[in-house]
């Protein structure tokens, strides 16, 4: 088409590849027979540096992406049809078959890169119907996780962010060490988290920490009134464990009164202590002992997993009847997760 004076719009995109144009557009704009505009990604960022900017010749307007409403409704789905999808979810109710395949048509293509290629949009098919399994963690292969470049170009992180569920064991222990390992001088560490969480199986992994196990101190049969169990953390022997958090020194040798669940017994057990100590166990952190312990650790685990873990154990009623509900009143009395160092 011709390019007409006082008639043409000059659009000119991806202008943070050539950042100097904002500098000269406004001799463009002073010679008047054109009008222009000018787009670009991230032009906060990529734009921040630019040596003049013209005062006056500029008028900015930020643009967002559609969310999947506003492409919808891009698309020729009204708001009558919005409005059925959230009476749908409101009510529970199944969407009508002809409008779901709709709206799933509209998902590929606002998903999908080249819709008109039948072999991703069909893979992506596939994938999508996996999803609806109730196992789809363990089935999907999920990508990478990355920021998004705004938040690259901020902050400049330097890790790697991947899905919960492929963290195992092992780099549990690699995170939990690495963040003992950053303390020089003498600290004690309470390791904390529901039953099944992994307490037991990452601290036996760690090096150079001495390990002092919380479930030596539970009580006795005989102490386990109806008074004291309706203490917060009163299913553990805080006196006996206070007794051996006492005498903890750096460099020492301890020996200390331990309780054996199994045979309703006393003994007891020397531990010699090194520059690192760890109290592993649920009530490690428990609000009597507090201050005896300079960093608190936490591990995550969601109560599916944990009641998928509790059911291959031998004792499962106890746990669920009797030693669950106990600790879940613990760590309802205390906000664990935003008062922890670390998070595991």
């Amino acid at each position: 088409k011709r390019i007409l004076n006082d008639d043409t719009i000059i659009f000119i995109d991806e202008v943070q590849e050539c950042k100097e144009i904002l500098t000269v557009i406004k001799y463009l704009v002073n010679y008047g027979k054109y009008r222009y505009i000018l787009s670009g990604s991230f032009l906060n960022i990529e734009l921040a540096d630019v040596r003049s900017v013209p005062v006056g010749y500029l008028k900015i307007i930020d643009m967002y992406p559609l969310d999947l409403q506003e492409f919808l409704l891009a698309n020729g789905l009204g708001d009558d049809v919005i409005k059925y999808l959230k009476e749908c979810f409101d009510t529970k109710q199944k969407v009508n078959e002809f409008i779901h395949e709709q709206l799933i048509d509209a998902f590929y293509k606002s998903s999908l890169f080249d819709y008109n290629n039948e072999i991703l949009k069909e893979n992506f098919k596939k994938e999508l119907n996996t999803i609806k399994d109730d196992g789809f963690l363990l089935k999907y292969n999920f990508d990478n996780v990355h920021h998004s470049l705004i938040y690259n170009k901020t902050y400049n992180p330097h890790y790697r962010v991947i899905n919960y569920n492929y963290i195992s064991i092992d780099m549990k222990v690699f995170q939990l060490q690495n963040f003992i390992n950053s303390f020089t001088d003498f600290t004690i560490f309470a390791l904390e988290g529901k039953c099944t969480s992994g307490k037991s199986t990452i601290s036996n992994k760690l090096n150079n920490v001495t390990i002092i196990d919380v479930d030596d101190f539970f009580l006795p049969i005989n102490k386990k009134t109806n008074e004291r169990l309706n203490e917060i953390g009163g299913n553990i022997d805080y006196d006996l464990y206070e007794q051996c958090l006492k005498q903890i020194k750096p460099n020492s040798t301890i020996t200390y009164k331990i309780f054996d669940c199994h045979t309703q017994s006393y003994s007891q057990k020397t531990v010699k202590i090194s520059n690192k100590v760890l109290l592993v166990g649920v009530y490690s952190y428990h609000q009597n002992v507090r201050k005896y312990i300079n960093q608190l650790c936490y591990l995550i685990i969601d109560e599916k997993t944990q009641y998928e873990r509790l059911k291959e154990r031998k004792l499962f009623a106890k746990f669920i009847n009797e030693w669950v509900p106990l600790e879940n009143k613990y760590f309802d009395s205390y906000d664990f997760i935003g008062n922890a160092n670390i998070l595991i």
